[in-house]
């Protein structure tokens, strides 16, 4: 081997082995740079949030009757809309086969059973509608004909959860006797387009009382024989 040949060998080997510890030196220090240095690190199992419920509970007792409970939720568990529209309860007490002058009156409970306080609390009604019915028991079948038997039934709403006070009419003290100046047809049109606002707040676990009465007015006539009345009371609570 000439001695220029040799030269260009032994500088081959040279740069070979110095690239050699280049990359030696390089991967050491990634491998330190990988594994050195602190860390710490908090992960937070308690972050979460939650909301309150606001469910309404109504229990209607009419006279001699047995109470009827209902909730906002329906007969469900899980919380769609919140809005039971099918409540079988009768706040006008138990007139199913009355004559002019009998009365009767239903207890009405409305409780809050959710966890918030119902800072609003209303009464709405929808239209009174007259349907001829015949009479429990009666063998003819004939039925009445006054469309406006509606205003043939007086009512009253006495608030009598602590000292008895009327909300509808709206007086100071108990409600007045049974007058035909207030009945189920002028309960309707004052409250069907902006509800009555009834007591509040009413806080989670709190209830209010109120006793709704109803009489067949004496001015009734023929005509109201065998006739029915229905009219949807709707009482809202809202946060």
């Amino acid at each position: 081997m000439t001695k220029e040949m040799l030269r260009w060998v032994t500088g081959r080997s040279r740069l070979a082995l110095i690239a050699g510890a280049v990359g030696a030196s390089a991967l050491a220090l990634g491998t330190t740079a990988s594994l050195g240095g602190f860390t710490s690190t908090i992960t937070n199992t308690g972050d979460k949030v939650a909301t309150g419920s606001l469910i309404m509970q109504e229990q209607v007792t009419p006279t001699g009757g047995t109470t009827t409970t209902c909730l906002s939720t329906g007969n469900g568990v899980a919380i769609t809309t919140n809005d039971n529209a099918a409540c079988g309860a009768n706040k006008f007490g138990a007139l199913s086969n009355a004559v002019p002058g009998s009365t009767s009156y239903s207890t009405v409970v409305v409780a809050n059973q959710g966890s918030v306080t119902a800072n609003s609390f209303t009464l709405g009604t929808g239209a009174c509608t007259a349907t001829p019915t015949a009479g429990p028991g009666a063998i003819s079948t004939n039925v009445g004909s006054d469309t406006a038997f509606c205003s043939k039934v007086d009512v009253t709403i006495e608030d009598d959860t602590a000292t008895p006070t009327c909300v509808y009419p709206a007086v100071s003290g108990v409600c007045p006797a049974p007058s035909n100046t207030y009945n189920l047809s002028t309960l309707s049109s004052a409250y069907a387009t902006s509800p009555l606002t009834l007591t509040a707040p009413v806080a989670a676990g709190a209830s209010r009382t109120y006793k709704v009465s109803v009489t067949i007015d004496t001015s009734a006539t023929n005509a109201d024989q065998a006739m029915g009345a229905t009219e949807p009371i709707t009482f809202t609570f809202g946060s």
